[in-house]
């Protein structure tokens, strides 16, 4: 039997934190709702909550629509989103920020110090009956409603979480107050369905076949926008492409990076950068020859049936197999970078006209012999 008293709720307090600090300001561009776990001195035992806890912690904010924002745990996942938004970091090299660095950079914006020193969630957008007074809050901030954690047990905090997020308003204009058990557990039920909304992802636009990973680095950290602020980096560029001599396709601006391909696909992508003006899939068959010997010679198999039989298939308009390699293609750069970078690199264009790959062939450097016939 949970025991409310034991529960250490305090009443509303709203605090006002400049907006334009890294971290919270791209966040109000992305989401309708934030919370942010801060603190001003480490507190072991929530924090080991939280960590062992963090999946369900976030699914629980995210089912009313909350991004949770937990820095340690953020700044773990950020080698993942760097690799993916910024392929080239290597080459610019930049110090990473600490939990640390974050947590002063919000004290440094908070207009006022909550007074009680201890952890809170900061939660953002929160339902509110009646203006705030004039003057109250000025351009450029943003208020948070806060909940001062205290810490009992495992048990209390995790039934506070499930139960008191988000913030509920009450007729008093309190979140919740301790001891008002009736009361208390009458509107969670109530207030949790009226203030519910989906999560907004809708400015996450990727490839399908890659989807369920970066949705899993989106729901655990951030956005590419606010990492160039957080680490000042420049606009990423597309990378030198390297056919080696053996046939391998590298990424040298890209910490080297290898995309692997298998023989068929990658003589149909050696065949486009060859031809930088681009073909119609229909016109395939008239280049069959050429996609052959290229195939040829990077495959390993000596069934000259079974591959006459690939490329049949391949140049054939009335079939799918040329749309099933790119589909390969484009999933084995856009699982590595960014779609924007991908882009320059895998075969697409517009239905009716060429396919091509847009990439600039002066950063092709070709040791094959492949590409330039």
């Amino acid at each position: 039997m949970i025991d409310l008293d034991k529960i250490h709720a305090h009443p509303t307090m709203y605090i006002r934190i400049w907006k334009d600090i890294p971290l919270l300001s791209e966040l109000f561009l992305y989401r309708r709702r934030i919370a942010i776990y801060y603190e001003q001195s480490y507190n072991e035992q929530i924090n080991n909550y939280i960590r062992s806890h963090y999946d369900d912690v976030c699914k629980r904010l995210e089912s009313n629509g909350i991004f949770f924002v937990y820095i340690p745990m953020l700044l773990e996942n950020m080698d993942d989103y760097l690799q993916y938004n910024f392929p080239d970091i290597a080459r610019i090299g930049t110090d990473k920020p600490t939990a640390e660095d974050l947590y002063q950079s919000i004290t440094d914006n908070i207009v006022k110090i909550p007074p009680t020193g201890r952890p809170m969630f900061l939660i953002s957008d929160y339902k509110r009956k009646a203006p705030f007074p004039p003057g109250m809050v000025e351009a450029g901030q943003q208020v948070f409603c806060c909940y001062d954690l205290d810490y009992v047990d495992d048990n209390q905090f995790k039934y506070a979480l499930n139960h008191y997020l988000p913030p509920l308003l009450l007729d008093d204009g309190a979140l919740f107050r301790s001891g008002d058990k009736e009361s208390s557990m009458s509107k969670v039920c109530e207030e949790g369905e009226i203030y519910g909304y989906d999560a907004d992802r809708e400015y996450i636009e990727i490839l399908s076949e890659i989807r369920e990973r970066i949705d899993k680095l989106y729901a655990r950290g951030i956005p590419a926008d606010i990492l160039k602020r957080l680490l000042s980096l420049p606009e990423p560029k597309p990378s030198r492409l390297l056919i080696t001599e053996d046939f391998r396709l590298m990424l040298p601006d890209y910490n080297n990076r290898e995309i692997v391909l298998n023989p068929l696909p990658k003589a149909l992508y050696f065949f486009y950068l060859r031809h930088t003006e681009g073909v119609l899939f229909k016109h395939l068959r008239d280049h069959r020859s050429e996609i052959f010997d290229l195939y040829s010679l990077l495959s390993p198999s000596e069934n000259l049936d079974r591959m006459n039989s690939s490329i049949d298939d391949l140049v054939d308009s009335t079939k799918n197999a040329v749309n099933v390699l790119c589909s390969r293609i484009k999933t084995a750069f856009a699982s590595q970078f960014q779609d924007r970078l991908a882009s320059q690199y895998y075969i697409t264009g517009k239905p009716g006209e060429p396919k091509r790959i847009a990439l600039d062939r002066k950063l092709v450097e070709d040791r094959s012999g492949l590409i330039v016939k």
